[in-house]
């Protein structure tokens, strides 16, 4: 048990412009319309496939409630932000690496882990 990580606690989120960005993100993944030019370092292009793959997570979810942010560091020249994205019947995990010319280095999105680990 002491092996096991601490879960993430909420902190102070005063980034408004990156929490409208992981908000139409979320939006815009939910509808399976995420723009590929947005999206840095895409390996053979963003097939349409790759955009229906973030649909299924939030498929029956519902609408967005809250935005919890539990990390926000710097890995190099990214910024890292890892989320809880509270919605109507779900909770997901949300983590985003934004490269320094503003595009998406990291967008993942998992279930919430139990316990809420990292």
């Amino acid at each position: 048990p002491t092996l096991i990580a601490a879960p993430p606690k909420a902190i102070p989120d005063t980034d408004t412009e990156m929490q409208g960005r992981v908000r139409r993100l979320l939006a815009e993944a939910a509808a399976g319309t995420l723009n590929p030019e947005e999206f840095a370092y895409v390996r053979g292009g963003f097939p349409p496939n790759r955009a229906k793959q973030y649909v299924e997570p939030l498929k029956g979810a519902g609408m967005l409630k809250s935005l919890t942010l539990l990390e926000a560091r710097e890995l190099g020249d990214d910024r890292i932000r890892l989320y809880d994205a509270t919605f109507e019947k779900a909770t997901l995990r949300v983590r985003l690496a934004v490269a320094p010319d503003g595009k998406i280095a990291v967008f993942v999105l998992s279930p919430r882990p139990a316990g809420g680990q990292p």
